[in-house]
């Protein structure tokens, strides 16, 4: 119904998993722990494979391993793919980490003034927190610094005068930011929950490292990646009754102009 064979959306998804077979290699040769998250995992647990209606894929990896991951992303990804993180493309205003294709457009606005625009797989990155009461104090103030910093502005179609002012704005409080954050990992070490998330972005879903590790492996489209040890519970904090289908008007993907190259 959503994604037979031949259709644009199918072809889509195949894009995608090659994307992700590309990364799960390296990071199995590189030893970089490594899972499938959210819709990804919900797709594998349910589906087999992607959701029928779902458009992406998303990782999760340890802010920890950021450096180990990129290093190794840079050195071995096929041609055909680009790492893209501020560092290698200064109006990628999200700390999540892209794995892009390059013979692909996923036309979204709010990257127009990127250097890759082609269909990509996020690589979210966690780190320790005391509370989700915490990160909802925090995020946004620290995500809001952090994408002000690196060119948000520029992708919502602000004026310069505007732009200028943010950001001047953004270089005062990010000191702060960053001090609360640092406070945030002591706590969280401290407390020793095992809660993981992000301040950079909206991720008000739970997520616990004692349903992650040992990790596991599952299958996806016929093929077997890493998963959280205990999937069941760790898609129960996200999702609840994840077996239960949405409602018609709830399935869709992003609703973008795309289209596939060679």
């Amino acid at each position: 119904m959503y994604n037979p064979d031949g259709s644009l959306l199918r072809a889509e998804q195949m894009r995608l998993l090659d994307i992700l077979v590309a990364v799960d290699a390296i990071c199995r040769t590189e030893n970089i722990g490594y899972w499938l998250d959210a819709g990804t995992l919900l797709g594998a647990v349910r589906h087999g494979g992607f959701i029928p209606w779902d458009d992406d894929i998303d990782i999760c990896i340890l802010k920890k391993d950021y450096k180990r991951f990129k290093a190794a992303m840079l050195r071995s990804l096929p041609p055909n793919m680009a790492y893209q993180d501020w560092t290698t493309d200064p109006y990628h205003f999200e700390m999540a980490v892209r794995i892009r294709d390059l013979n692909s457009l996923f036309d979204q606005e709010e990257s127009r003034f990127q250097k890759w625009r082609g269909l990509f797989l996020d690589v979210v990155l966690l780190e320790n927190m005391p509370s989700m009461r915490f990160h909802d104090f925090l995020y946004p103030l620290y995500g809001r610094v952090t994408r002000t910093l690196h060119n948000q502005g520029y992708a919502q179609g602000k004026s310069g005068v505007r732009i200028a002012a943010e950001k001047v704005a953004a270089i005062v409080l990010l000191p702060f930011a960053e001090a609360l954050r640092g406070l945030g990992a002591i706590v969280a070490a401290l407390k020793g929950n095992g809660l993981v998330g992000r301040y950079y972005s909206g991720f008000r879903n739970p997520r616990h490292l004692a349903n992650v590790f040992p990790l596991g492996e599952i299958d996806f489209e016929g093929c077997s990646f890493k998963a959280p040890g205990n999937a069941d519970l760790y898609l129960r904090e996200m999702f609840g009754d994840y077996m239960k289908l949405p409602s018609e008007e709830q399935r869709g993907g992003h609703q973008v102009h795309i289209e596939l190259y060679r």
